[in-house]
């Protein structure tokens, strides 16, 4: 693959990842910005709490798709972890700071569960497991899933060893970008925890 062809493929990626599956579902529902109503996060469990059940499923659905799809195409090319790892990152980033929509984007986690799940079901059951457990502990999804996502790297070391450091770096980018975008309900988290 030529560099011109990979560079197409990772905006490919990143645009793909900025069509925001909540955002046009409220669109066509009414009109409204879902970042302007309820968390003000784009995401399936705002698209829940504004427009029932079928908005979630739907807003889940489809940003786990975007993932899904890019990582799949990637995988498809053979051309090794990083490459597929980087458009996983590109998607996200796209996902999260979308270009037309003023790089005010969601938050990933369903996105990054298509794409894990895509990029290596061991992985992603993995991830799942270590969030279910710690759901029961935490009472709590959003610490319990970001955990589960915040070991994505690790387990991508543990799982393919010997494809370099750029593969490690990639996940670890990957990771970083959805904790940053929980960084809100991370702190929120940590207070409750005090009080």
């Amino acid at each position: 693959m030529t560099i011109w062809a990979a560079g197409a493929f990772m905006l490919l990626s990143y645009g793909l990842g900025g069509l925001l599956a909540g955002y046009w579902i409220a669109m066509l529902k009414d009109g409204r910005d879902l970042r302007t109503v309820g968390s003000g996060n784009p995401g399936a469990r705002n698209a829940g709490r504004i427009y029932g059940r079928s908005a979630f499923l739907w807003t889940f659905i489809g940003d786990a798709a975007k993932g899904a799809l890019v990582v799949g195409c990637a995988k498809s090319m053979d051309a090794g972890p990083a490459f597929t790892l980087a458009a996983f990152l590109a998607v996200v980033l796209g996902h999260l700071f979308p270009a037309f929509l003023s790089f005010r984007g969601g938050k990933g986690m369903s996105v990054f569960c298509g794409g894990a799940l895509l990029f290596d079901g061991g992985i992603w059951l993995a991830m799942i497991a270590i969030a279910a457990i710690l759901l029961a502990v935490l009472r709590s999804w959003t610490p319990a899933g970001l955990c589960g996502a915040g070991l994505f790297p690790v387990l991508v070391l543990y799982t393919h060893q010997g494809q370099g450091a750029a593969a490690i770096l990639l996940a670890a980018a990957i990771a970083a970008a959805i904790l940053y975008a929980h960084r809100a309900n991370i702190k929120v988290f940590r207070m409750e925890q005090r009080s």
